[in-house]
């Protein structure tokens, strides 16, 4: 009986319509196949994000080579000066890489570890870059490992600090149409010294534009100032406008101490009183006050305690303002600082303060100044 329903119900016109549908399903359905796959959105998509992304790597700044990478190894530079004080020495260079079609590169991050034979400094620090960036992020210096030689104990000994080498880094660049390419420099004084052997090993990785310089079996000498560029054309000079700098002292956790001395705050009179620094300070005239972050005072209370107080400044402006508060002997004393470059390029820090408690207190005595970046 049921047969008989089938093939009644199965004519020729309601066959090709059960087919027609069939075939409309089907295609709507839009059932993936090899030949199809590559079409779906899923996968459009996944290839919008993959270029994204090679955009963004070394390989994309064109179609590089990586015969010139230099991460992963060592050159070995023996410093040298016949003038004591602060040099520059150049280490690393961001232009271009090798390949065909590759634009020049300005902005990525060097990855480095530095040890010295003599001074027994080490560290790794990442120095990242960005020439594009007008703003206060174009170069900055962050230490991931350090080993860096105090050279004095608190409140104890000061007696070695005019021989302490604070290193510094220095990006050079000439800002004009045809990129020009940076230098990354070392700023180290050769105290008692005109000469220090040092190793740099790049930790960049392989996708990084940045690239040791070559080393030379000879000494390496000074570029302060009047040296071509990576692109061969280009000369930096520090009396072209388009000739641009930025450094910044190593920021060892530490801190870098910039005076030491006996101090004394609530001494011989009571209120308000100044102190002044600036040929005592023990800063390089090229350090950059506007990196600090923060002016460490620690001062010693005759027969009893010793403490710091933290000033913190906010603003990275080329005058450096902060102030803090702290008791002693029951009553609030207050410190107002200022770091600023004179207009013959001095470094001056000016202290202000007050010891309500006065002279009739426990005398206060100011022992070193430290600031951190």
């Amino acid at each position: 009986m049921l047969l008989v329903v089938i093939q009644h119900w199965i004519t020729t016109k309601n066959f090709y319509r059960i087919y027609n549908n069939l075939v409309n399903y089907i295609n709507d359905a839009k059932t993936v196949t090899e030949e199809s796959l590559g079409s779906t959105s899923v996968m459009t998509s996944l290839f919008e994000r993959v270029e994204t992304l090679e955009k963004e790597m070394r390989r994309l700044q064109g179609s590089p080579a990586y015969g010139d990478i230099t991460s992963g190894k060592c050159t070995l530079m023996k410093l040298f000066s016949d003038t004591a004080g602060l040099h520059w020495y150049t280490i690393a260079k961001l232009f271009t890489t090798n390949g065909t079609n590759v634009v020049p590169c300005s902005a990525d991050t060097f990855v480095f570890r530095l040890q010295t034979q003599l001074s027994h400094i080490q560290f790794t620090v990442a120095v990242s870059v960005d020439l594009n960036n007008k703003g206060t992020d174009r170069f900055n210096v962050n230490v991931i490992a350090e080993n860096y030689p105090r050279g004095y104990v608190p409140f104890i000994d000061y007696g070695e600090i005019a021989n302490i080498i604070r290193p510094q880094l220095r990006l050079v660049w000439n800002d004009q149409d045809q990129l020009s390419g940076a230098y990354l420099q070392l700023g180290f004084t050769l105290t008692n010294m005109l000469e220090e052997t040092i190793s740099i090993e790049d930790m960049s990785g392989h996708e990084s534009c940045w690239k040791l310089v070559d080393e030379v079996s000879t000494v390496t000498l000074p570029q302060d100032d009047l040296f071509m560029l990576p692109d061969g054309t280009s000369t930096w000079s520090s009396k072209l406008s388009k000739s641009q700098s930025e450094t910044m002292l190593v920021p060892f956790k530490n801190g870098h101490i910039i005076w030491a001395g006996s101090k004394s705050m609530n001494r011989p009179v009571d209120g308000w009183q100044y102190f002044d620094i600036t040929t005592d300070l023990i800063l390089d005239a090229d350090t950059d006050i506007t990196k600090f972050s923060k002016l460490r005072l620690d001062i010693e209370e005759i027969d009893g305690f010793q403490f710091p107080v933290d000033i913190n400044f906010n603003s990275r402006s080329g005058i450096l303002k902060g102030h803090s508060s702290f008791t002693h002997q029951d009553q609030p004393a207050y410190v107002n600082a200022e770091i600023s470059k004179l207009d013959d390029g001095t470094i001056r820090v000016r202290l202000n303060y007050d010891i309500t408690a006065g002279t009739a207190s426990n005398e206060l005595v100011l022992r070193d100044l430290v600031v951190f970046l």
